[in-house]
């Protein structure tokens, strides 16, 4: 789980200085895809509502109830 992440030594001013910058594009990336999701709630929960459940799971696929070739009846 640990390969690909990036670790900081914080008490290093440089690695510090790159952590904070992150934290501060994270932070700029969840107000945009807060606004994102804003614009876009009304129909997810319009789909949710009125969209039939669909087994997911791998024991419903087995038994033929789950979605087919990972598409959904919903869309």
């Amino acid at each position: 789980m640990d390969r690909n992440v990036r670790h900081y030594d914080i008490t290093d001013p440089l690695d510090a200085f790159q952590f904070v910058s992150i934290l501060l594009r994270l932070g700029r990336h969840g107000v945009e895809l807060r606004a994102r999701f804003d614009e876009k709630k009304d129909a997810l929960y319009k789909n949710l509502r009125t969209s039939t459940y669909t087994p997911w799971s791998k024991l419903a696929q087995i038994d033929g109830k789950g979605p087919q070739d990972g598409i959904s009846e919903a869309g």
